[in-house]
């Protein structure tokens, strides 16, 4: 049961983690094209 409830914990932290990265890779994308068009 213990075992259980981990594994469901370690999911959801897996997705959490995946959209984390999803959102920073975003921002970074971002950032980047507003360097290029200051940059331009």
């Amino acid at each position: 049961m213990a075992f259980q409830l981990h594994g469901i914990s370690l999911r959801k932290a897996l997705v959490h983690i995946r959209l984390l990265n999803r959102k920073l890779i975003m921002e970074k994308g971002f950032l980047d094209k507003v360097e290029d068009n200051v940059a331009v």
